[in-house]
């Protein structure tokens, strides 16, 4: 078997494109594909990572939303928010 050089870029962008595509299709039947991000603290690689995907969303025609709690918020405040965004 031989090894194949992926350009990981351009694989990137066809993927994100079919992305764009399915939630368009999504949209024009009423559902809006989407993510929903909590975000607990103040860690720096944490933030950038939640903003790198609401990014992502952005361009794949995804509904996006970020709840930030601070480190010392109640459990029961962050389990509340998720059992309303499961519903």
């Amino acid at each position: 078997m031989t090894a194949q050089i992926l350009d990981g870029i351009a694989l990137g962008q066809k993927l994100r494109a079919g992305f764009k595509q399915r939630a368009e299709e999504l949209a024009a039947q009423g559902v809006r594909p989407g993510l929903a991000v909590i975000l607990v603290g103040e860690d720096a690689a944490s933030q950038v990572y939640v903003r790198n995907k609401v990014n992502a969303c952005a361009q794949a025609g995804f509904y996006s939303e970020k709840h930030v709690y601070a480190p010392d918020v109640a459990p029961q405040v962050v389990l509340a928010k998720i059992a309303e965004l499961n519903a």
